[in-house]
């Protein structure tokens, strides 16, 4: 599938059919940020434990914080990644920029500048145009949009 470039030179819906699930949080997702989806499920993957380190330092209450641990607690099946989308969810829509920029910021320091380093290779990786390979049809291309189950 090919991506589409927007004025950033990157498309922050690259993997939106894959993040559908997420519904209207995800709409607000898309339109409220400059941050790509791919960005977003690298963050939910590896925040683990910091999740709620990491949304103090981006200006989420901590009345917040607290509902989405609760809620996180109550259904122990969608567990700690939950509860990191949720937290950058909850940012996204309150924040009135929420930018990589920003992103980066709260992660440096959160303490967390491995996370901030990998959302910046992510971005970078992505506002390079993507390169066409030949090859058999079919195959599976190991730079695809990893889809989510």
């Amino acid at each position: 599938s090919v991506v589409s470039t927007q004025s950033t030179g990157y498309s922050r819906l690259t993997d939106t059919r894959a993040y559908k699930q997420s519904g209207l949080a995800g709409d607000v997702w898309a339109q409220r940020t400059d941050i790509s989806f791919t960005v977003l499920l690298y963050l939910k993957k590896n925040l683990g434990i910091n999740w709620k380190r990491a949304g103090q330092y981006l200006g989420v209450s901590r009345e917040r914080l607290r509902r989405i641990e609760d809620v996180g607690i109550a259904n122990p099946k969608s567990g700690i990644e939950k509860m990191a989308q949720d937290m950058l969810f909850e940012w996204a829509e309150k924040d009135p920029q929420p930018t990589v920029a920003k992103l980066c910021a709260a992660l440096e320091a959160a303490d967390l500048s491995k996370l901030s380093q990998g959302v910046f290779e992510k971005v970078n990786k992505e506002k390079q145009p993507r390169k066409k390979k030949g090859g058999k049809k079919g195959r599976k291309k190991v730079d695809d949009p990893v889809k989510v189950p």
